[in-house]
């Protein structure tokens, strides 16, 4: 796995290969296009040293291929340079369309770790992504006790109401005190009232 390295420091390694990359095109096909032109006669080393400078089809050969392999090797590295920085953004996009859609358990894969900027915003992104997947689970849990001590008390409630309905249950002042305190939770069922709650 390769070092990350910043975008700006990859710029500008990039523009230096493709500057190198031109100079030596440049120097290669000069070199072999007037070797070949003299070699096959198409020019001559005289009209070369002339004082008389004008383009020939040579000098425009050689200008066409310069331009066209560095345009080449321009558009390869600026491909592979664009690759970095789409294929991790790519998969960070995929990674927050899943968890809009409600899949909080994705996380961005990052394989090759070649961009440091990206590498801390994926990171960043997972971390995120992990916090909140804890958070909703967390709510869930806390949304599952607060039903549940919720339930018991107006159960209770329920339970009494009927019972009093059904003249099961004596409706006095002591019964609807200690139906109060289990719906607000000041302390547990007061033995001294269990008599109160027995069916008669």
């Amino acid at each position: 796995m390769k070092n990350s390295t910043g975008i700006s420091r990859q710029l500008i390694i990039t523009m230096a290969k493709v500057s190198l990359l031109t100079t030596g095109f440049s120097l290669v096909f000069g070199y072999l296009t007037y070797f070949v032109a003299i070699d096959f006669k198409l020019i001559s080393v005289e009209q070369l040293n002339s004082a008389d400078w004008s383009l020939n089809i040579i000098d425009i050969i050689w200008i066409l291929l310069v331009a066209f392999f560095g345009s080449i090797t321009s558009v390869y590295l600026g491909l592979k340079l664009a690759q970095r920085f789409i294929s991790p953004l790519n998969a960070l996009a995929v990674a927050a369309q899943e968890i809009s859609l409600g899949n909080l358990s994705v996380r961005a894969e990052l394989e090759n770790p070649s961009v440091s900027e990206i590498t801390k915003l994926i990171d960043d992104f997972n971390s995120m992504a992990e916090k909140l997947e804890t958070s909703v689970n967390n709510a869930s849990i806390w949304n599952a006790a607060i039903a549940h001590e919720l339930r018991t008390p107006v159960t209770i409630l329920q339970g009494r109401l009927q019972g009093v309905l059904d003249d099961v249950f004596v409706p006095d002042k002591a019964l609807f005190k200690n139906l109060l305190n289990q719906v607000e939770r000041k302390r547990p069922l007061n033995p001294t009232f269990s008599n109160l709650l027995i069916p008669r």
